[in-house]
């Protein structure tokens, strides 16, 4: 197990992908969009992840887009699940 050079947590693994020579972080600015998207939410209390598939909306002022390649539920986001903060439904934890 590796760890990135440059972390302070040198528990995570650092699994580098290409090699460049002045940067270590890669940033694509994407003109285009998709029309939707899926995604896994939670639509009733106390109900199952349901996956859905939803409308793209463009980014307020101040707001940035980011392209998740995956992510996992913590515990914590139980309490989406039963509403132990009242947040409504449809809701997508994270």
């Amino acid at each position: 197990n590796k760890s990135h050079p440059h972390s302070y947590h040198s528990s995570i693994p650092y699994l580098p992908t290409k090699r460049r020579k002045h940067s270590t972080l890669s940033i694509r600015i994407m003109s285009t969009h998709p029309d939707n998207y899926v995604v896994y939410r939670f639509e009733e209390l106390e109900g199952k992840l349901k996956k859905a598939v939803v409308d793209w909306k463009d980014p307020k002022e101040g707001e940035v887009v980011v392209k998740v390649i995956a992510c996992g539920v913590c515990g914590s986001d139980d309490v989406v699940r039963t509403q132990g903060y009242p947040t409504g439904f449809p809701r997508v934890p994270g």
